[in-house]
């Protein structure tokens, strides 16, 4: 059972973050963007534990869905969706549990990434028709800045912000 406090830190980090997916930085034409939604998500990633995380990315990506998301059919919104923010949230798992070592979460992030990049490829290429190449360099076009200048962010909040967040 979830106890109340760990259900109003998920909605309030999925709400923070679907909130934060609205500020666009740059938009694609063809749909992704950069935005700051990854901050708390990565807060969540690297200082809460592996089920809020992994409904916290469940519900964030439930949101962005209903809330504005593009939908084909059901296996596209898993790999444009619920794939890429939910190995998102749980990157701080990747590697290790429960290890409060910043550069394991770092890296169990970047591998979350790359996944995450990988499910909008195939989503590129099984949906849109795109081929493998030019499906790479689009979605990262708008991702790999996603990634940076969130990592950036959470880098410099994390630490003041971890000593007060809930675990």
């Amino acid at each position: 059972m979830f106890k109340t406090k760990d259900l109003v830190v998920i909605a309030l980090i999925s709400a923070i973050s679907y909130l934060l997916s609205m500020l666009v930085v740059f938009r694609m034409p063809q749909g992704g963007s950069i935005t700051l939604y990854l901050v708390p998500l990565l807060l969540a990633a690297f200082n809460d534990k592996f089920r809020n995380c992994l409904l916290i990315g469940l519900i964030t990506s439930l949101l962005q869905i209903v809330l504005g998301g593009y939908f084909l059919n059901p296996v596209q919104v898993c790999f444009d969706y619920v794939i890429p923010v939910t190995l998102i949230c749980i990157s701080g798992y990747i590697i290790t549990r429960n290890n409060n070592n910043i550069l394991t979460n770092i890296l169990g992030f970047i591998i979350a990434c790359v996944l995450a990049l990988l499910s909008y490829v195939c989503s590129g290429m099984l949906f849109y028709e795109t081929p493998f190449v030019p499906s790479i360099i689009y979605n990262a076009t708008f991702f790999v800045p996603t990634i940076i200048i969130n990592l950036i962010i959470i880098l410099i909040i994390n630490k003041p912000l971890s000593k007060v967040y809930p675990k």
